[in-house]
């Protein structure tokens, strides 16, 4: 088990008394299912679940990749600045401190986060472990 792995589990197992509701469950995946673009989704299961393609599979594999793949690294880049996903949907907070370093070190990486703060605005937070962001308007900075 990848240590990625063992940090979700690890986070599901906290969460258990807390588990989403089947309204709130049916929320998301109506959002997703409903995109007129792809969706951003750090963890693949709202995609599948909505009948969809995941964009990601692998956040975190997706932040070690970049790292040495610049053209994967700019091509994301660019579907972010462009505002090309319909919605973002992560799994912390990206603005609290926890979220800081959980981006940082473990998916997508802080540059990839920023550039998903400038472009996307928070739209909701339905869950204890989803927070939706949907583009923001040409004008918005």
């Amino acid at each position: 088990m990848s240590a990625q792995d063992f940090v979700r589990v690890s986070q599901l197992w906290q969460m258990r008394s807390r588990r989403t509701s089947l309204a709130v469950r049916q929320q998301v995946m109506d959002l997703v299912a409903k995109a007129a673009s792809p969706v951003l989704s750090e963890s693949a299961l709202w995609p599948v679940l909505a009948g969809q393609q995941p964009f990601v599979l692998d956040p975190f594999a997706l932040r070690v990749v970049m790292i040495s793949r610049l053209d994967i690294a700019r091509d994301f880049e660019s579907k972010i600045e462009a505002r090309f996903f319909s919605s973002v949907i992560l799994q912390v907070d990206p603005t609290s401190v926890r979220g800081r370093g959980y981006y940082e070190h473990v998916h997508f990486g802080w540059p990839m986060t920023t550039r998903i703060l400038a472009n996307y605005r928070f739209h909701s937070h339905p869950a204890e472990d989803v927070w939706i962001y949907l583009p923001k308007a040409p004008n918005e900075h």
